[in-house]
């Protein structure tokens, strides 16, 4: 068994040795503090709290540890990490002394060891929340099952008691840690079917408080005076919908439900999905930072992507598995489609040039959402809707490209060109299963005629249709052979058949009439060069062979007229000038009556 291989940080340089990246100058560090605050990405993960990160940069800089920071080690882990996530979210692109987010994080990783020899602390819990936020898929589950230690060591599942004994906050960040371990954790096992680390059962799921009337909070401590962390707790009030999902739908037990405990479950889902969407606020307009847009975008994209998580799995139904066409599963699956649509059109209204970084939250749920498209499209490859859903799948493989930015982590790159290949072959497969059903389905007519003429067992067709009598050349007579059925009638448009139209060949070398599954097939190809292999030498295989105009040694040329009313089509067969050496199967005098006719009642749905 080949082991899992993720894009991984970039190795040091030869050159670099066992060589040692400094902390960043004192006043960068404040500086990107200060942006960080800012920025929306601590609006919604609030990753550090100031006052007790004053108490780390004293342990890491000035070697002054502290009940908050007693490890020195911790502490230059945490610094380090915190640089490799601002410099990715909220990074200053006009400072020269910044290092790129990679090299941060690869240098809190190598200090990890020396980390681990220490106490379970606060500055290492936030150094492994931090570095669990990016980077590669085995590095992030590496540290957020390290960081989920650390925060049930730190007592971070249960609510804190005593808040008015702690100044600093320092307990109520430890809680803020644990739900974001929480957020990460439930968001990692949704997208990868894992085993989720953080066991809801052994945790105390009291929610924030938000801030109270008077404007004080009660028990959040704000980055900034303007934060009261209304995005936190709609993002842990969604994550614990994510838990009940997997739980409830993708965990080892949900697995063997019934079909009616299974679509019992996605209806109980698809409700608490619902209401949550409700309750969330418009972000973009309750504060002065434009980027806050990013919120409404997240949480838009998160809502598809989990109702096309729910629904999704009513394939499991033995119903919807023995008929793809049932009413309940068959209708819940549609709205996974659809969810998954809606996905990659939100994420069409990304700007990469001001929001490009959170493209790495989105990435597997574009993946999966290209996933439920593809598996749509091999389905119903005929259907509008596949050519539809193909562009989408294109433009966003557009879109996803221009968020490649020159301040970009090499992991990041490394991902999204990851899943832009994967994303690339899903269209190619399917665009080629498009056109292969097309060409089954709507075949070349020259190549029904082909199928017509190729015995099943023994005999060659003419090669020269019959001459007339009195040629100089005999026709050589015979047993008619057995023929293969025309794959028209097998292999016809599903299109035709659903709006019930009719299926009318002016190509083939024929006048003949088929009727298979409510569809009428009319050949009217017989005016100027009739073969009578294309008519089958006459035999009609078949109850759904109405007429050919043939028998075994000639065709009949002709032609085909349609009267058409609001009442009806009346189809009537003019064929003649049939002779062959001993008779003539349409004479001339017949010229006034058709030799064969039917009438289409049935109106166009």
């Amino acid at each position: 068994m080949r082991p899992i291989s993720w894009p991984r940080l970039a190795k040091k340089r030869a050159g670099d040795g066992d060589r040692r990246l400094s902390l960043p100058d004192k006043s960068l560090l404040l500086e990107q503090m200060e942006a960080f605050q800012k920025s929306i990405c601590a609006q919604i993960l609030p990753l550090v709290n100031r006052a007790c990160f004053e108490y780390t940069i004293r342990a890491a800089y000035e070697k002054e540890l502290s009940a908050i920071s007693p490890g020195l080690s911790s502490a230059r882990v945490c610094i380090f990490a915190f640089m490799a996530l601002s410099s990715f979210f909220a990074g200053q692109p006009h400072l020269d002394k910044i290092v790129t987010a990679d090299e941060y994080a690869r240098e809190a990783q190598d200090l990890l060891p020396e980390m681990l020899n220490e106490s379970v602390t606060l500055d290492g819990l936030q150094a492994l929340t931090m570095l669990a936020t990016s980077g590669d898929m085995l590095s992030i589950e590496l540290m957020l099952s390290t960081a989920t230690r650390f925060v049930f060591h730190l007592q971070g599942n249960v609510y804190p008691e005593d808040i008015e004994d702690d100044p600093l906050r320092a307990k109520m960040q430890v809680r803020n840690l644990f739900w974001i371990c929480f957020i990460l954790d439930k968001i990692f096992s949704l997208r990868t079917g894992l085993q989720p680390f953080v066991d809801v059962m052994n945790c105390d799921l009291t929610l924030p408080r938000m801030q109270s009337v008077n404007s004080q909070l009660e028990s959040l401590q704000p980055f900034y005076p303007q934060h009261n962390h209304t995005m936190f707790l709609t993002l842990i009030r969604l994550c614990l919908i994510q838990s009940k999902i997997y739980h409830g739908l993708y965990s080892f037990s949900a697995q063997r439900q019934s079909d009616a405990d299974l679509l019992a479950t996605i209806r109980s889902l698809d409700i608490a999905l619902d209401e949550w969407r409700s309750s969330v606020p418009t972000f973009t307009g309750l504060s002065i930072h434009n980027e806050n847009r990013m919120a409404d975008f997240l949480f838009e994209m998160q809502y598809h992507y989990c109702m096309a998580a729910i629904h999704q799995t009513s394939s499991r139904c033995t119903a919807w598995v023995r008929n793809q066409d049932t009413r309940a599963a068959g209708s819940s699956l549609a709205l996974s489609v659809a969810a998954s649509r809606s996905v990659l059109r939100k994420f069409l209204e990304s700007d990469p040039q001001r929001e490009g970084q959170f493209l790495l939250f989105c990435l597997p749920e574009l993946s999966t959402s290209a996933i439920h498209l593809f598996s749509n499209i091999l389905m119903s490859p005929l259907e509008d809707r596949s050519d539809t859903d193909l562009s989408l799948m294109r433009v966003v493989l557009e879109h996803i490209r221009k968020h490649i930015r020159g301040q970009t982590t090499t992991t990041f790159i490394a991902q999204v060109r990851l899943v832009e290949e994967f994303m690339g072959d899903l269209y190619h497969l399917g665009e080629k299963a498009i056109l292969k059903a097309r060409r089954e389905n709507l075949p070349e007519f020259g190549n029904v005629r082909r199928s017509l003429t190729t015995p099943t067992t023994g005999g060659n067709p003419p090669s020269q249709p019959p001459r007339p009598s009195g040629s100089s050349s005999s026709s050589t007579t015979g047993t008619c052979p057995q023929r293969r059925t025309t794959p028209t009638l097998r292999r016809r448009s599903p299109v035709v058949e659903k709006h019930g139209g009719v299926v009318l060949n002016g190509h083939d070398h024929c006048l003949a009439h088929f009727y298979n599954n409510n569809t009428n097939f009319i050949l009217a190809g017989g005016a100027g060069y009739p073969e009578v292999g294309d008519c089958n030498y006459g035999v009609h295989l078949g109850p759904y062979t109405k007429w050919l105009g043939a028998n075994s040694q000639s065709a009949a040329n002709g032609f085909v007229t349609m009267d058409i009313t609001r009442e009806e089509v009346n189809v009537e067969y003019y064929a003649r000038d049939m002779k062959f050496d001993g008779g003539d199967l349409y004479p001339v005098k017949n010229d006034m009556t058709p030799s064969y006719s039917f009438k289409i009642k049935t109106h166009a749905r």
